[in-house]
């Protein structure tokens, strides 16, 4: 192919990042999409950390998904500050095109349902979360929490629900068509995180013009506070995740404003051919230099 640019993500398989010499001075770009792993992330775990660590020491440029990250990318790998770039997280878009060409509806019209999704490990909150519905009582009129993914099984906190017959869990992988669906049946999807850098599951939720309740940390709050498509709260106060659920299930018109912000940042600044203009702007100047 002889490539003018490479461009990996940094969690690869060993024998990838093992290969890195053999290319020749073809430069490299690598995208880091965790500056460090999360706690309690047994994926992440699985691949050797002095593997990551070599690719980023034989990539030319990096790659992160935000201006904080950018800042802790630059002091933790050691690469001067021209060499770290933010290119935004797009928008994945993939599961509302089905829900579209499949004419899916919501299956719980008459509830307000809350939607937890994704890789369910320690750094999701998911505790919180937990701890936020038994506080609620009794204030949100036909309340569903739905936590759909592998990981950690929400059933092993049985004892802080406030009212288990409220809960959907769908502890395994969940496929395509079944994702778009659980996007829309939710109302609100919800990020209680104690520990992010940026997130997918928000990227999803931005195309299905769903509102978002996100926690403070990485880049969570800075990218949805400015855009205005959801709610921000400080990471592990279930107290205050509580009140921002009671809120947007009180307020129908705010939720279709938060919601029709997040479509609009989703197909506009935030879409797939957005950022990939931006990237091959990046590749460009690599490719000269």
């Amino acid at each position: 192919v002889r490539p003018d640019v490479v461009h990996l993500l940094s969690n690869n398989v060993l024998w990838l990042n093992l290969a890195v010499p053999l290319w020749g001075a073809v430069p490299l770009i690598t995208t880091v999409h965790d500056v460090i792993t999360h706690p309690g992330d047994r994926e992440t775990s699985a691949i050797p950390a002095w593997s990551t660590r070599l690719i980023l020491r034989q990539s030319d440029h990096l790659v992160v998904h935000g201006p904080k990250l950018r800042e802790h990318a630059v002091q933790l790998f050691g690469k001067p500050g021209n060499a770290v770039h933010v290119l935004a997280h797009p928008s994945i878009q993939r599961y509302a095109a089905i829900a579209a060409k499949e004419a899916m509806q919501p299956r719980d019209p008459d509830g307000f349902n809350v939607l937890l999704f994704g890789r369910v490990y320690r750094y999701k909150g998911l505790e919180h979360l937990i701890r936020a519905e038994a506080l609620l009582g009794e204030r949100v009129r036909g309340l569903r929490i739905t936590i759909a993914g592998r990981g950690d099984d929400a059933r092993s906190l049985h004892r802080l629900m406030g009212d288990p017959g409220r809960y959907e869990v769908c502890n395994r992988f969940i496929p395509d068509a079944e994702v778009a669906q659980l996007f829309v049946d939710a109302d609100v999807v919800v990020l209680p995180y104690v520990e992010a850098s940026q997130s997918g599951v928000l990227n999803i939720a931005a195309t299905f013009g769903k509102p978002v309740i996100v926690t403070d940390v990485g880049e969570l709050g800075a990218t949805v506070e400015p855009a205005g498509i959801g709610l921000v709260v400080p990471p592990a106060d279930p107290e205050r995740l509580a009140n921002a659920i009671a809120r947007l299930a009180g307020s129908r018109p705010l939720r279709q404003s938060l919601g029709l912000s997040a479509r609009c940042w989703a197909e506009g600044v935030n879409a797939p051919e957005t950022v990939g203009a931006r990237a091959a702007e990046l590749y460009t100047r690599v490719a000269r230099q």
